[in-house]
């Protein structure tokens, strides 16, 4: 009896597989988590302030996207986000660093944040708020609750399946190893650029398009 409560309470000081430092999530709520795209600091306009990361609207600023220091392959991403009026921005994945880009978007797949109810211009429903930016658009179209207001956005990449969802919805499904998947790189926007999607890892990216935005809460979890 004595041995078997001593194994018994030795299998319950044993972590179990979801505590394995690759499942734990880790917040990129500092500074030292990101930098500018081609830089090695965070760019001015890019403030941490009261548990939230402010791309500021500044009048003849640069527009520079922020990326995180590590890569992530197979991954969940979860953050909140606000944006202002009229405004555009997104999240990146599998991104590559190079000065030959003229930025992630021209390697990157892009979960589209834009304020679809007051946007200046029409938009095409694969540039709405959670599409696969020019592949996939969402299968829900109303649930973005506005500008000024915060939104909850969640990216699943499990070896070339993913996953966007929106306000607690999954919105679009897609196989990066499908048929499908590759005709629409090949046919649309991204057949003029051609190493979009080269890589399967990579940092995770927040555009700059001109436009504040807010974002808190932003967390990630490795997946094997």
């Amino acid at each position: 009896m004595i041995r078997l409560l001593g194994v018994l309470f030795t299998v319950l000081l044993i972590p179990s597989c979801e505590c394995t430092k690759d499942n734990q999530w880790v917040s990129l709520m500092d500074e030292s988590s990101w930098k500018g795209y081609l830089m090695d600091e965070v760019p001015a306009h890019w403030v941490f302030k009261d548990g939230e990361l402010i791309c500021s609207e500044l009048e003849n600023k640069p527009q520079i996207d922020i990326i995180t220091r590590d890569s992530y392959e197979n991954f969940v991403l979860e953050l909140q986000w606000n944006i202002e009026p009229k405004g555009n921005s997104g999240i990146f994945y599998h991104l590559v660093e190079d000065q030959k880009y003229g930025g992630p978007y021209q390697t990157a797949p892009e979960y589209q944040l834009i304020d679809d109810i007051e946007f200046p211009s029409p938009i095409e429903e694969w540039q709405k708020t959670a599409a696969n930016y020019a592949m996939h658009p969402p299968y829900k179209l109303d649930l973005f609750k506005g500008a000024g207001k915060w939104n909850t956005s969640r990216i699943s990449y499990d070896h070339g399946k993913v996953q966007h969802w929106l306000n607690g919805e999954l919105v679009v499904e897609f196989d990066q190893n499908s048929k499908q998947w590759e005709t629409l790189k090949n046919s649309g926007k991204w057949k003029d650029y051609p190493d979009y999607k080269i890589s399967n890892s990579g940092p995770i990216g927040l555009q700059d398009h001109g436009v504040g935005i807010r974002f808190k809460d932003i967390r990630i979890k490795r997946l094997e």
